[in-house]
């Protein structure tokens, strides 16, 4: 059986659309259909977009441990593809500069 393909930017803009309005528990529920859908398709940019998505929610939430290693998963998928120079790779490093450290 082939998986739909269609349901994958109807789960994006889902997930884009609930983070605008600062709503992660339901975003993060859209980017979860999503990643299943993703991995099944074999679509690994797609799914390391996912996760940098992913890494705002949490830093949104302030859950900065969390979003490094989501990031650092979406880093390692980039570079196995050797695909350094797309549009994803930079999207990735974006947000990985809007990680603050924890404070003790």
């Amino acid at each position: 059986m082939i998986p739909n393909t269609g349901r994958l930017p109807t789960y994006l803009k889902g997930a884009e659309a609930w983070g605008g309005v600062n709503k992660p528990t339901e975003a993060l529920s859209w980017i979860a259909s999503a990643e299943s859908l993703a991995l099944r398709l074999g679509n690994t940019l797609c799914y390391a977009q996912l996760l940098s998505w992913k890494s705002a929610y949490y830093r949104q939430r302030r859950a900065y441990t969390e979003a490094e290693v989501v990031l650092q998963e979406g880093f390692h998928l980039v570079e196995v593809q050797g695909a350094q120079r797309s549009r994803v790779y930079a999207l990735l490093w974006r947000r990985r500069g809007g990680i603050r450290p924890e404070r003790v």
